[in-house]
């Protein structure tokens, strides 16, 4: 049975409302990415709350900069940071058990573009199965889909394969987040020199060429990360711009 529901006029921006479907906030790679080449400015907006994306796995690899923060990248160009996992034994085990080629369904929060890539800021869950249908009862800070298709499911998914939206623990997340930034003080500095450092190398690794390609990328980023109010928000700026630069890198050899 179809659920209808009553929005804000404008449907591109996050909403927070009551009996919204799993299908209503999944989206695919392509339509992540072609909004924010339309107007990156909207897309920012529009991705500034949770949302499900829909994709085939591209690859699974390690932040340089973390032992315990992964990366799930999509085919079609968009990558979700999942942090902390030695903390989160069920979500490092679904990420363990997928394989190259795998249909999944990604759970995260906000979103940005930079080189061509979009990149999920904050994972929260994945699965290969999920119950399009199953609504969300939780206020919510979510991204609606507004050109969203019907998604065929298979007969053989159940509900223990379903990803559960907790207000609750989401709140947990942010929490521990900002509880974690408090305790970096005078080490502040010294983490974003390491991160700074390594982000000169890489940078100096990348051939004329490859420079000249994302010259003004690097000059907006950079003018980004000095908006930072703190070490801390550099720092995480710079482990960011590592990790795309890394991939830029081996994508363009």
């Amino acid at each position: 049975m179809k659920v209808t529901k009553t929005f804000l006029p404008l449907l591109f921006l996050c909403s927070s409302a009551h009996a919204v479907t799993f299908n209503e906030i999944t989206f695919s790679p392509q339509e992540m990415k072609t909004a924010f080449q339309k107007n990156e400015l909207r897309a920012d907006k529009k991705f500034d709350c949770s949302y499900i994306v829909k994709g085939v796995l591209n690859e699974v690899y390690r932040n340089p900069m973390s032992e315990n923060t992964y990366q799930i990248r999509l085919r079609g160009g968009v990558n979700i940071y999942f942090e902390d996992l030695d903390q989160k034994p069920n979500i490092a085990k679904d990420i363990a058990d997928l394989e190259i080629g795998d249909e999944v369904y990604v759970l995260a929060y906000k979103a940005h573009y930079s080189l061509g890539d979009v990149w999920g800021d904050k994972g929260y869950a994945v699965k290969k199965n999920l119950d399009v249908n199953k609504k969300i009862e939780d206020d919510l800070k979510i991204c609606i889909n507004e050109n969203v298709k019907s998604v065929q499911m298979s007969e053989s998914v159940t509900e223990k394969n379903n990803i559960s939206i907790d207000k609750k623990s989401s709140n947990e997340d942010q929490s521990s987040d900002s509880m974690q930034s408090k305790k970096l003080s005078v080490d502040d500095a010294v983490y974003y020199s390491m991160a700074d450092k390594k982000l000169n190398v890489i940078w100096s690794s990348l051939t004329k060429e490859q420079k000249d390609k994302i010259l003004p990328d690097q000059r907006q980023w950079i003018k980004n990360k000095e908006k930072c109010a703190d070490m801390f928000c550099k720092t995480e700026h710079t482990i960011d711009r590592i990790i795309e630069l890394t991939k830029y890198a081996e994508s363009s050899r």
